[in-house]
């Protein structure tokens, strides 16, 4: 009864030590114990990662598991039904009366091969002895090797949530904060040692940005309700030194493996630059806007396939078409006279194979069309918009048939004066002129109509 009691109080001694000086100690314990002449322990990783070996033998003070004979090995191998009742001396002469004790507690977590010279070995006390220390130990090392693995994933899950880039808050079911990251500690000014066990709404104080009023907090409906919560736009996050900074974030609940809650986590992040980025979005947007509504000039966009995606007022008014009527469609069809439409196609499939494009960045001058079907001259510039991809493509257009006009009239006004300056009559000079007219204005025919000598008809 001695030795039972000393077998079952071993866990105790074991406390703190590794399943090596486990086995060891299992193998020392009963080797003196039972007066064996051989001893075999081998302790299996439950996972299948690895095991412990540790040999003993009284004919041997150096004996080492890998010196062990075939029969040993045989005799692991072997079946409950099959087991030899004896076994040669793995390390010196004779034979020894054998037992195999295997743990019940899983399949081959732990295996003892014990000898003896003895031929009444093994006996009743001996078998409950070799069971109760292989069962101890198996039991032992399971629970350390299952506290090592829950230590390591607590760990590793420790480090992974110190290291993502949010900030992440755990509380237990009460709402107290369990667990602060790297972030969180920065965003609210709490450390881990003085927001633990502190009521979460103390650590993580939220207003709402515009009417400066408290916001539930979404950890406690997570833990009143059971479901993954959000915050809502324009929350901010009051730090512990008053720093006020806008955030995002998100709250789920934590489950063990039956279903049950144990607590919450808590997800947020500073969104400050993301809110500026949104600010200064919009106002750049504004700033557009305010350019496509006041731009003298056409302002047009097109896309990678030749479809109108802007179109500014100038242009609803210098083409005659409605912005919500061409927007969608092919530019090509509605602004492009007749005789220019396939070229512009040709040049858009061209630059989207090739990535060169002739016309863009240039200043050209080319005919459009309104839509009555008149055409008239334009002044045109296209440049792609560098962020697009796929390609767009805007257009700056002017309607320069008022420049067009005056210009003309001008080189009309240059050529007559040029004609009457060398004109030796006034016959002549009256030709000149009628031919400097007709030419500048593209005339095919012109009358010059005079009055008579005597005041009384026109001719010519």
């Amino acid at each position: 009864m001695g030795d039972l009691v000393a077998l079952s109080t071993l866990p105790a001694v074991w406390i703190g030590l590794g399943p090596e000086e486990i086995a060891r100690s299992l193998a020392d314990v009963l080797f003196n114990t039972l007066s064996l002449d051989f001893i075999y322990v081998r302790l299996t990783d439950p996972q299948g990662t690895g095991s412990v070996e540790v040999v003993r033998s009284r004919r041997s003070a150096t004996a080492h598991v890998g010196d062990m004979p075939e029969a040993l090995v045989a005799l692991l191998r072997a079946g409950p039904t099959d087991l030899p009742p004896t076994m040669p001396d793995p390390f010196g002469e004779g034979t020894l009366h054998v037992a195999v004790t295997r743990s019940d507690v899983s399949d081959d977590t732990g295996v003892l091969v014990t000898g003896s010279s003895d031929a009444a070995f093994p006996t009743e006390q001996d078998r409950l002895l070799l069971g109760v220390g292989a069962n101890q130990t198996a039991i032992v090392v399971q629970r350390r090797r299952a506290e090592e693995q829950e230590h390591a994933h607590r760990e590793w899950l420790r480090v992974t949530l110190a290291s993502i880039g949010d900030g992440v808050i755990a509380t237990d079911t009460e709402c107290r904060v369990t667990f602060l990251n790297a972030v969180a500690q920065e965003l609210t000014g709490w450390t881990q040692a003085d927001a633990e066990g502190k009521k979460l709404e103390a650590v993580f104080v939220i207003l709402n940005e515009r009417t400066r009023q408290p916001v539930e907090n979404p950890v406690e409906r997570v833990l009143r309700e059971g479901v993954v919560v959000g915050l809502g736009n324009h929350t901010i996050l009051i730090a512990r030194d008053g720093t006020q900074r806008p955030i995002d974030d998100s709250a789920a609940p934590i489950r063990d493996a039956a279903g049950k809650m144990r607590g919450a986590v808590l997800i947020f992040r500073d969104v400050a630059h993301q809110r500026q980025a949104e600010r200064e979005l919009r106002a750049s947007e504004a700033r557009k806007s305010a350019v496509l509504q006041t731009a003298l000039d056409c302002i047009v966009t097109m896309d990678h396939k030749g479809r109108v995606v802007e179109f500014n007022p100038a242009a609803e008014r210098t083409f005659g078409y409605r912005r919500e009527v061409i927007v969608g469609k092919e530019l090509s069809e509605f602004i492009i006279p007749p005789n220019l439409r396939e070229a512009h196609r040709r040049g858009l499939t061209h630059y989207l194979a090739s990535g060169v494009g002739p016309v863009l960045g240039k200043r050209l001058e080319i005919s459009a069309l309104r839509s009555d079907g008149s055409e008239f001259p334009v002044e045109l510039a296209i440049t792609r918009n560098s962020d697009e991809d796929p390609p767009m493509f805007t257009a700056y257009l002017r309607d320069i048939s008022e420049a067009k006009r005056a210009e003309r009239h001008r080189n009309i006004r240059l050529a007559v004066t040029h004609v009457l300056s060398e004109a030796t009559t006034a016959e002549a000079g009256a030709v000149g002129v009628l031919e400097a007219i007709c030419n500048g204005l593209d005339w095919d025919v012109g009358f010059l109509w005079r009055v008579s000598e005597i005041g009384q008809e026109l001719t010519f």
